[in-house]
């Protein structure tokens, strides 16, 4: 009885202790996740520049798997 005493108020500690890691990472997740306010500063022509060259150049990859164009040896 007493080794089972022993062994509930080690796994009672134990599965506390999980819980409480998990409690910190979910909410350095959540902090991780957080949508920040933009920058007032950043050059927002830039940027969307930048978007849509990255889309452009995903279309281009696409219609050429779809094509099936090799543009190497």
């Amino acid at each position: 009885m007493v080794i089972f005493n022993i062994y509930r108020l080690l796994f009672g500690f134990y599965s506390l202790n999980i819980f409480i890691k998990m409690s910190n990472y979910i909410q350095r997740l959540k902090n991780k996740l957080k949508i920040k306010k933009l920058d007032s500063n950043q050059p927002i022509k830039a940027w969307l520049f930048v978007l849509i060259l990255n889309f452009v150049g995903l279309a281009g990859y696409f219609y050429l798997k779809i094509n099936d164009i090799h543009l190497g040896n």
